[in-house]
């Protein structure tokens, strides 16, 4: 017989015959590829001598429906039987001892296998694609269950494993979407990455009590499975290990389990309740993202590290108490769990990070631990019913957008260390109505309380430095602000928009006010700008529209752009005596100024500083002037008098156009330059004079003053070059 020849390489597949039998009395090995592709061979009987069944010897006999293999065979080769999809039993030796890689592999008909009892190793894809089988009984003496060694046998309802197996290798049994149940054999001490994925109709795991490691995704996608009991001695539940398992509502956990991988449970919709066992010291990032049914999880005591978004959108989770020994909550840890209400943070915490409870819309209170000195950005955003904050003496740092619309919330102490309040911390918390500031707080972000429009009142701790920009833009209902004495800057916009402010007391180190600080403080009445202010930045006080009394300082040397403009109330402004620049259009439309008086020297009169002050009626320059600047003074309707009691270099053009009430215009001492049409069309300008002379009058000056009949009078007619 040639196929048992050891010397012949060609296989035998032309060969008509429907059955073999290999007699008892042969004593040779089966020849890789002996039978090969041989289609009509039906049944096969191997006799006792036969030790090997080569490679490939039976494959893609696609006619082939029973083997029954001697007792003396002990090694099926690699891919033996393959694609023999007619094959429906197979009766393996008592002597086999190795089932190589892919022996079975696409025997799409086989229903069962009953692996003899000194089979130590069953090899990679062994029975992969067998789409039939519907059992598999293990001898005890199979050790290991190799790489994908049962995947895709979709309709394997039962594995009985035998006692010595002690490896379930990487997609063993991936994809055996009719297995119902399995329990893990006593002395199984790993089960590999994916070796149980996608087997939906499993539905209870015992894990044996030597497992030591559950791999990566190793049960992921198993939507039926309902409880699973972690064995005694595992230590490591990899990534993924039970992602996926929609069904499953229970897990008990072993006491040695101390690592739970990122996303290993993450989806498992149902999963009620979780109690860790007193050895877990890790929980991966997204471990139990998704559960949405889970009400309760209790922390073992060893617990350190809670990774990235472990319970992210845990939406039934009500009550977390963080054990002692963790000192971080991770980026996003709790973030979405709506449902959580109470939260006790561990004596150990140093850290909250960013987004660890963004978006609890139920949680109501927060003890912020003893330890912690970080709560990062965006921690308890959207917190919206939380209304108590209480801060630990160890809180350094406020992150940005840590608070931001935590609505709810009506008072709050920040801690006696809290050192920076970052951008937009408190944002849009439209309750809170008291804020009490510590003793070592240094910086307000900006934005940090934009939008609280329930606060009322305002004290300054007395470290604070820099109030950023929006700082407590459009705080409606702030009524007072007291500055501490450190306060050195008012930032962009800080307090634009507050409508209720009344009363701003200075503290006596603040040096700016920037842009739009007061900007839209329409109730507004009365300001002291202190003495150690320097700059009043662009539009700081515009449309202050109930302004009516403002003492600049006598440090104050630059009034910006806009600074008063639109306040329709103002009536008195007392300049310092160090007053430099007035910027442009610094009092437009401030229709109720009545007086001016400029004490200090003046360098820069900007374009329309005062431009439309319809009520003002008299401008004195006590001091020199620089500049007035192109229409500074134009259509102020009853202005009256103007005089210059210094020297002025240059009257800009158009600079008192069109003051149809102005009758005198005095110039005591010098005057360099009297630009175009500077007094044009003053209707009732009736005398201009010059005590000492001037320089340059340009011919339209005075054009469309009619009523100045008597012309210019100069004391000094020889320096009068108009």
């Amino acid at each position: 017989m040639p196929y048992l020849q050891k010397s012949s390489n060609e296989p035998n597949n032309n060969t008509s015959f429907t059955s073999l039998t290999i007699e008892n009395s042969v004593d040779y090995s089966i020849n890789r590829g002996a039978f090969k592709n041989n289609t009509f061979l039906q049944s096969v009987t191997i006799g006792s001598n036969i030790n090997l069944i080569g490679s490939y010897a039976f494959s893609g006999c696609t006619s082939l429906k029973s083997v029954v293999i001697g007792p003396s065979v002990q090694i099926i080769g690699y891919q033996a039987f393959s694609n023999c999809t007619l094959l429906e039993s197979v009766v393996i030796g008592p002597n086999v001892r190795k089932i190589e890689a892919g022996a079975f592999s696409k025997c799409t008909s086989l229903k069962s296998i009953i692996i003899g009892p000194n089979v130590q190793t069953i090899n990679s894809y062994a029975f992969e694609q067998c789409r039939s089988l519907q059992s598999v009984t293990f001898g005890d003496n199979v050790q290991k269950i190799d790489l994908g060694a049962f995947f895709c046998c979709e309709s394997l309802s039962s594995v009985t494993f035998g006692y010595n197996l002690h490896t379930i290798n990487s997609y063993a049994f991936n994809g055996c979407t009719s297995l119902s149940s399995v329990t893990i054999g006593p002395n199984v001490r790993i089960i590999d990455n994916e070796a149980f994925q996608d087997c939906i109709s499993l539905k209870s795991i015992i894990i044996g009590p030597n497992v030591r490691t559950i791999g990566t995704k190793a049960f992921s996608g198993c939507t039926s499975l309902k409880s699973v009991i972690i064995g005694p001695n595992v230590k490591i539940i990899n990534s993924y290990a039970f992602s996926g398992c929609t069904s499953l509502k229970s897990v008990t956990f072993g006491d040695n389990v101390n690592n739970i991988g990122s996303f290993a449970f993450s989806g498992c919709a149902k999963l009620s309740c979780v109690t860790f066992g007193d050895n877990v010291n890790n929980i991966g990032s997204y471990a139990f993202c998704g559960c949405k049914n889970l009400v309760c999880v209790t922390f073992g005591p060893n617990v350190q590290t809670i990774g990235k978004y472990a319970f992210w959108e845990c939406t039934s989770l009500q009550n977390v108490t963080i054990g002692p020994n963790i000192q971080i909550i991770d980026i996003g840890t709790f973030s979405g769990c709506k449902s959580l209400q109470n939260v006790t943070i561990g004596v150990n915490i140093q850290t909250i990070s960013e987004a660890a409870f963004y978006n609890c819309s139920s949680l109501k209170s927060i003890i912020i631990g003893p330890s912690v000195q970080t709560i990062e950005k965006y921690a308890f955003w959207g917190c919206k019913s939380l209304q108590n904050v209480t801060f630990g003496e160890s809180v350094k740092i406020i992150g940005n957008d840590a608070f931001v619309k935590c609505t709810a919330l009506e008072s709050l102490i920040i801690g006696p260390n809290v050192q920076i309040i970052n951008s937009n911390a408190f944002c849009d918390c439209t309750s809170l109505k008291n804020i009490t500031f510590g003793d070592n707080v240094k910086t307000i972000g900006s934005n940090a309380f934009a939008r609280c429009n329930s606060l009322q009142n305002l004290t300054l701790g007395p470290c604070i430095k820099i109030i950023d920009s929006g700082a407590f833009e459009y705080c409606t209902s702030l009524e007072s602000i007291i500055f501490g004495d450190d306060v050195k800057t008012i930032g962009e916009k800080a307090f634009s928009n507050c409508e209720s402010l009344l009363n701003i007391t200075f503290g006596s180190n603040v040096k700016t006010i920037n842009v739009s600080a007061f900007e839209y403080c329409t109730s507004l009445k009365d300001i002291v700008i202190g003495n150690s202010i320097q700059t009043i930045n662009v539009s700081a006080f515009e449309y202050c529209t109930s302004l009516k009394n403002v003492l600049i300082g006598d440090n104050v040397q630059i009034i910006d752009d806009f600074a008063f403009a639109d306040c329709t109330s103002l009536k008195n402004v007392t300049f310092g005596n160090n007053v430099k620049i007035i910027g442009e259009s610094t009092f437009y439309h401030c229709p109720s100024i009545e007086n001016i008086i400029f004490r200090s020297n003046v360098q820069t009169i900007g374009r329309r500083a005062f431009y439309y002050c319809k009520s003002l009626q008299n401008v004195t320059f006590e001091s020199n002037v620089d500049t007035i600047g192109e229409e500074a003074f134009a259509d102020c309707i009853s202005l009256q008098s103007v005089t210059f009691e210094s020297n002025v270099d240059t009257i800009g053009e158009q600079a008192f156009a069109d003051c149809t009430s102005l009758q005198s215009v005095i110039f005591q001492a010098g005057v360099q330059t009297i630009g175009q049409e500077a007094f044009a069309d003053c209707t009732s300008l009736q005398s201009v004079i010059f005590q000492t002379g001037v320089q340059t009058i340009d011919p339209s000056a005075f054009i469309g003053c009619t009523s100045l009949q008597a012309g210019v009078e100069t004391n000094d007619p020889s320096s009068f070059n108009g």
